[in-house]
């Protein structure tokens, strides 16, 4: 496939067998092979927390312009995105209304009755409520809610032998979702969606999972992957590897819990290995390789792209027409990583092109913002970036005392220069 040829939808249909083969060669196995040699405490940290505060501005930004699939609505909303927004009260789209003419879906028959609330009374307003309409400026949405849910259960797991509880944070992600006021989005993904039909049905929530599907098969699916790759790095600093090397089977160990994070609440082939993906990108840009090159070594080569020429190009010659604003993964994920790239000396304007973008910005936030917060490391985002989040205080408090789980395991400060 070339750089200007036409991703229509037998294409991507295409790469997406492809990408599930099972004899495609992985080339995850070689990652370590261009891993630096050492890696310090400060700057793993400083890696950590420059990802997870990625997420949470990457996400924020993001959120009044989700999906508005109309530049001409972006800028009539809110002109240029240029810092945090408070979302207008109606969207130009119809994701808060049921169909008209037809009984109401199972996925959305729940809305107000196991999940999202006391949120039913905004749904088939005419016109639509925004998705995120009760959010405030620097607020973020469910699935970075999320993602604090997971560091959570993660710092609560300290002890055990992995800080990944996966029965845990099931537990956890049940209550919260079914919990009137634990969060004020009016939307919740697909996957989560039918996930709580069948918990309504009062089927095990081991076994909510869905079929894999058009809708599910989404950007907004890999969320769950950065505290895979978070999980890894934890874990390595438990097992105590004072010699500074850093070990075997690192990226597989963040590979094996992003794809058992997915299996909560999806079955299928699709998204495991686009989760295998990102896992490997973010867990080797985490410990220290430039994204560019792992890009380069690991996303090119699996996905048949050359990001470096395709970074070339202006952003709406990519994002639109080369490849969908939708939320499909054989077009979000690539399109994520064009902004990765391309952006990688200049985070904030990553961020703030894939808000002004539009369609599913905040999907495509979650692969944006940890892998350019990881590339940059937390000292070099504004000061500001960081304040005008709504939950910065806790954020700050979170952020800390997950990034401090790898001096608990090392026992020094953040000053330390080896392992």
């Amino acid at each position: 496939q070339t750089l200007d040829m036409p991703h229509n939808l037998s294409v991507k249909l295409l790469v997406a067998i492809a990408l599930c083969g099972a004899l495609l060669v992985s080339a995850f196995e070689n990652t370590r092979a261009f891993f630096p040699k050492q890696m310090t405490v400060k700057d793993c940290i400083e890696r950590i927390e420059g990802s997870l505060w990625g997420y949470f501005i990457a996400d924020s930004l993001a959120m009044p312009a989700h999906w508005y699939y109309n530049k001409e609505d972006i800028v009539r909303d809110y002109g240029t995105i240029k810092h945090y927004l408070k979302p207008k009260r109606h969207h130009p789209e119809k994701f808060t209304t049921f169909p008209a003419d037809e009984p109401v879906p199972d996925d959305k028959a729940i809305v107000g009755k196991v999940i999202l609330k006391g949120k039913l009374q905004y749904w088939n307003q005419d016109p639509p409520m925004h998705v995120h309409a009760l959010l405030d400026a620097g607020e973020n949405t469910l699935d970075a809610q999320l993602l604090k849910l997971q560091l959570k259960t993660m710092i609560d797991a300290r002890e055990r032998v992995t800080v990944y509880d996966r029965e845990s944070f099931l537990e956890e992600y049940v209550r919260f979702m079914t919990t009137e006021g634990s969060h004020d989005d009016l939307y919740a993904e697909s996957f989560h969606r039918h996930f709580f039909v069948n918990y309504d049905k009062g089927i095990n929530p081991h076994h909510c999972q869905s079929e894999e599907t058009h809708d599910t098969a989404s950007i907004y699916g890999l969320t769950w992957v950065p505290a895979a790759a978070f999980t890894s790095i934890i874990d390595f600093f438990k097992g105590k590897y004072s010699e500074g090397t850093i070990p075997e089977g690192i990226a597989a160990a963040a590979i094996r819990v992003a794809k058992m994070q997915m299996g909560i609440l999806q079955r299928g082939t699709i998204m495991p290995r686009y989760a295998e993906i990102y896992a490997a990108v973010l867990l080797t840009t985490l410990v220290g390789v430039d994204v560019r090159e792992a890009i380069d070594k690991i996303a090119a080569p699996e996905l048949g792209i050359d990001f470096a020429e395709l970074a070339k190009k202006d952003d709406d010659e990519v994002g639109g027409k080369l490849y969908k604003l939708t939320c499909e993964v054989p077009d979000s994920f690539p399109l994520s990583l064009f902004f990765v790239y391309k952006y990688a000396d200049d985070i904030k304007a990553g961020f703030l092109a894939n808000a002004n973008m539009g369609g599913s910005n905040v999907g495509r936030a979650a692969v944006i913002g940890p892998l350019l917060g990881a590339q940059k490391k937390a000292l070099s985002i504004e000061a500001s970036m960081i304040r005008g989040l709504k939950d910065s205080k806790e954020l700050h408090g979170l952020i800390d005392t997950f990034a401090g789980l790898v001096l608990s395991y090392h026992g020094r400060d953040k000053n330390a220069q080896e392992l």
